[in-house]
């Protein structure tokens, strides 16, 4: 039996404790406070994890209830609530029956499924978070966003500038940059990110699956950084605009295959399994057919979403808040509303980070 949030609000104390040793923000004598920031319930389990000097000097602001607030909180709240139910939770219905039984289906079943694990931990870790980050702007605080499109990343570093946003600076600001972050000799800084990787890894789970996967991630960081440094050293650089555009979508592309190779380590109970789960994936083994009708419709979604946010956004999402003086706002609100309680799964289902 663990306490609920352990991890998390542990992150929380070492940060509090970190910035007052520094000195970059002051000791609060009053315990009440220091505990409504390590407990805060909103996002107590599973996060996005505040940063003591962040949360404090919004605890010297007042919080009454402002009706903007609550209407701006609860469309971040209900965009979560859509994500976990009706996405996460139904594709995670086709993960659990593949994972369980990974030999007696065929490659392109298992593909398919590495690809729905990918999109339901995306939404269901990202749901978790903006119902966290409502509640508080209910109550008047800024937590933070803790996702921004990752799968759009061009690169592994970027890819991690994206998700899980709080965990990421995290471990910048309170082991990369105490190890000597980037001020040490290239090889140093390389030693750098593969040990906050391996951390990172070791902190999802004490299996070998996690500490893999954290090696993984820190050996393809790594293996980017040696390529911009080769690419500008020998000057290797394109130069015309449809190159570049080219150049970005095949780094989207590669990013996502790296990441989703990734995910298998994660998802998988054991090595065996992910052995199993990659030799049947390349070898495109004979099996049962299970094609998920929700992996692909969300999948499409996912993308012509991904493509809008490049276009339109410069790459940066943001959440969209509705006009209520606007008819057309009330009818998008009631339409999302029926179609979650339509499509929602009512199924015994977790949130995954919860575990961690």
């Amino acid at each position: 039996m663990m306490p609920l949030g352990l991890s998390f609000y542990t992150f929380q104390a070492v940060s509090y404790i970190v910035d007052t040793y520094k000195g970059t923000m002051p000791v609060e004598k009053s315990i009440k406070k220091v505990a409504l920031y390590i407990g805060f319930f909103p996002q107590i389990t599973s996060g996005p994890i505040v940063k003591a000097h962040n949360f404090f000097s919004q605890l010297e602001k007042e919080h009454p209830f402002k009706m903007q607030n609550i209407i701006d909180g609860g469309q971040i709240f209900l965009m979560g609530v859509v994500k976990k139910t009706v996405v996460a939770d139904r594709l995670g219905r086709a993960v659990d029956a593949v994972y369980a039984v990974p030999e007696v289906y065929s490659g392109i079943t298992i593909l398919m499924t590495t690809i729905a694990y990918s999109i339901q931990l995306y939404f269901d870790f990202s749901g978790y978070s903006d119902m966290a980050v409502g509640i508080g702007k209910c109550l008047g605080y800024d937590l933070g966003r803790n996702f921004n499109m990752p799968y759009i990343a061009r690169n592994p570093a970027e890819f991690w500038r994206r998700w899980h946003i709080s965990l990421s600076e995290w471990f910048k600001e309170y082991v990369y940059f105490p190890l000597g972050g980037n001020r040490k000799r290239f090889g140093r800084s390389c030693c750098n990110v593969l040990v906050v990787m391996l951390l990172s890894g070791i902190w999802h789970g004490a299996g070998w699956t996690f500490v893999l996967w954290g090696f993984y991630h820190g050996v393809g960081s790594i293996v980017h950084r040696l390529a911009i440094e080769l690419m500008n050293r020998k000057n290797w650089h394109v130069q015309s605009v449809a190159g570049k555009k080219i150049g970005n979508a095949a780094s989207i592309l590669l990013t996502f295959l790296f990441v989703n190779t990734g995910w298998i380590l994660f998802r998988a109970d054991s090595l065996d399994t992910a052995l199993t789960v990659m030799g049947r994936i390349l070898t495109m083994e004979d099996g049962i057919q299970y094609i998920y009708v929700y992996t692909i419709i969300f999948a499409i979604l996912l993308v012509i979403f991904s493509l809008y946010v490049i276009l339109r956004k410069n790459g940066g999402a943001s959440y969209i808040f509705l006009d209520y003086s606007k008819f057309s706002s009330w009818f998008f609100l009631w339409t999302v509303l029926l179609l979650t309680l339509a499509f929602f799964y009512s199924g015994d289902t977790a949130f995954i980070y919860g575990g961690f």
